[in-house]
């Protein structure tokens, strides 16, 4: 594989346009073309900042070869980024995962009242009051991570939208 090949490749591995690229080595966009033509070829400087920005090594960039070094790991030329659908299905996996998590812990919560007998028959509370300080805790902790782990799960579903 050539250079003008890896320089297009490793761009749109990390989802880059032209431009962008372009813009972060301070070239002019039609530069960019032409080195992923092959018609010119990026100056020594140039090929250090993509090394660093593309985290690999310059000799992966100038020698023809299709192994890429990756903080000196060696991955295969035919790296494929995760198609949308495997994307929908691990964030649908999580969803399931998160729902479970939450119904285990409720059901932790509830035994853990019923378990304890917090309120006797005629209305008054029948357990010390340090138990009935850890279970308020614990009250506190399940709403908490109840926030968070909606919080994140309305980041990724946001995120996977785009």
């Amino acid at each position: 594989m050539n250079l003008g090949n890896k320089i297009k490749r490793l761009r749109k591995m990390k989802n880059l346009s032209q431009e962008e690229l372009a813009d972060i080595l301070n070239v002019p966009p039609h530069v960019v073309d032409n080195w992923e033509q092959n018609i010119a070829l990026p100056t020594t400087g140039e090929v250090v900042e993509m090394s660093k920005l593309f985290n690999c090594s310059t000799d992966y960039l100038l020698k023809t070869g299709d192994h890429i070094r990756f903080n000196g790991t060696v991955a295969s030329s035919n790296v494929s980024t995760p198609n949308p659908a495997s994307k929908k299905i691990s964030l649908i996996i999580e969803i399931i995962a998160t729902i479970i998590s939450f119904i285990i812990t409720l059901a932790i919560f509830i035994t853990m009242i019923v378990q304890f007998d917090i309120f006797n028959k005629y209305g008054g509370i029948s357990v010390p009051l340090p138990m009935i300080l850890i279970l308020c805790g614990f009250g506190l902790v399940f709403i908490a991570s109840l926030i968070v782990v909606i919080v994140r799960l309305v980041k990724k579903v946001k995120k996977s939208l785009k």
